[in-house]
């Protein structure tokens, strides 16, 4: 067996999604959305999508990431502050969402919460749907190069502190027979 310490690791990215996937002004009087989904508590949901791009309905009516950013160190990296641009907006299972590191270029050198990321999330509850089961978010560290499946992720609650650590275990198989 071998162990070997590396000088930097390569930070995962984070995608992070808003457990309501649509903001609450984006239903009409009638209580549907505009490409004919309803979601009033009365009626099953109905769609007729034709004609309409869905990646752009859910990149206009999903939460917005940048309201998070309103705060001071509301999103800082190793000590430096970072802001909605620090994140890319995709399209996952859960709607709407954006990732930190989309591209794997952050490492982190030192262990411990200061010298990651850390957040603070704005919920946005008054703009939430009333289907919307729970209130927060849905956050995933995964490979940057990997898509994200949120379903594997875990749940964020607003008003609440979490925090993750994680540590790199990498197992190589040496092929001692040949």
């Amino acid at each position: 067996m071998e162990v070997t310490y590396e000088n930097s690791l390569m930070f995962p990215a984070v995608t992070i999604c808003n457990n309501n996937w649509f903001r609450k002004e984006s239903l009409n009087s009638s209580g549907t959305l505009d490409f004919g989904l309803s979601l009033s508590s009365s009626a099953s949901a109905v769609v007729n999508g034709s004609g309409y791009n869905l990646t752009e309905f859910f990149m206009t009516h999903g939460h917005q990431l940048d309201k998070n950013f309103d705060l001071p160190w509301a999103c800082d990296w190793k000590y430096t502050e970072c802001s909605s641009a620090n994140f890319t907006r995709r399209i996952t299972d859960m709607g709407l969402c954006y990732t930190f590191n989309d591209g794997g270029n952050l490492h982190a050198t030192f262990p411990g919460e200061d010298y990651g990321l850390r957040l603070i999330l704005y919920t946005e509850q008054d703009k939430y749907l009333a289907r919307t089961r729970k209130a927060g978010f849905t956050v995933l560290l995964h490979q940057p190069i990997d898509t994200p499946h949120m379903a594997n992720g875990f749940h964020v609650a607003p008003g609440e502190v979490t925090s993750v650590a994680i540590s790199l275990i990498e197992v190589e198989s040496l092929h001692i027979f040949q």
